[in-house]
């Protein structure tokens, strides 16, 4: 029911608790012959509405985040919540409020290896299945062959010429394989099932955003570009450019 929906939009944008929204809007339900786990749902799907209602100006200041997380400890829907994409960028959204602040700290909890992080480094977010990519140049040679064939035997010639031909630079972009990409306030890490390694911010040059993710070119006379792709590549640019200049 769209009407319990936007009730809780309301009611957590007055800053009411659940035990108040699920009071006014139970009414609302019973008309409406909703009751029981489909009640739950219906709240559920009005706090992630309220969610993208907070994130839809780009920003999530404090007081919405806890204005959110109010109405959700008070409640028996916050694991129903949690699974929704749209908790997720709520946790995204105030992390990225956090670090354009100064303030570096980590909201997620991460299963199984991390890397080595050095003193004062702190974990700022994970992002599995990353796939890594890298731009290599290709040489290879077009012209066409000429030659003069001579006739040496009775249905025996030989060939005399050569290739003429031109090396041709091609540039393409290889996956070296997928793994996990770790965000830090210092370094990104990728551990991969081709490569490891490690990158400080202090060493890039230049960023480039794309929709599923960043491209960054190291300090070196050589470098080329280099490519992480993940699901949301608009966070993960956002994130890295805020950490790379404080």
């Amino acid at each position: 029911m769209a009407a319990v929906r936007s009730g809780v939009v309301e009611s957590i944008g007055r800053g009411e608790s659940f035990a108040t929204a699920k009071r006014q809007l139970e009414p609302i339900a019973r008309e409406g012959f909703v009751r029981g786990d489909d009640f739950k749902a219906l709240i559920a799907e009005g706090v992630c509405d309220t969610i993208d209602h907070f994130l839809s100006d780009g920003l999530l200041d404090e007081s919405e985040e806890s204005r959110v997380m109010g109405f959700l400890n008070a409640s028996d829907i916050r694991a129903r919540v949690e699974q929704a994409p749209a908790y997720r960028r709520l946790v995204q959204g105030g992390v990225l409020r956090d670090l354009s602040q100064g303030k570096i700290s980590q909201r997620i909890n991460v299963s199984g290896a991390i890397p080595n992080l050095q003193r004062n480094e702190v974990l700022v977010w994970a992002f599995p299945d990353t796939e890594y990519l890298e731009d290599k140049v290709r040489k290879e040679y077009v012209g066409r062959s000429q030659g003069v064939s001579i006739r040496i035997a009775k249905g025996v010639s030989y060939r005399v010429g050569g290739f003429r031909g031109r090396p041709v630079e091609r540039q393409e972009r290889v996956s070296l394989g997928r793994g996990t990409l770790f965000v830090t306030n210092k370094h990104m890490y990728f551990t991969g099932d081709q490569k490891t390694f490690r990158v400080p911010y202090s060493k890039i040059v230049a960023f480039e955003e794309y929709s599923d993710g960043i491209s960054f070119t190291r300090d070196a006379a050589t470098a080329k570009p280099q490519i992480f792709r993940v699901e949301e590549g608009w966070y993960l640019c956002n994130m890295v450019g805020i950490l790379a200049s404080l």
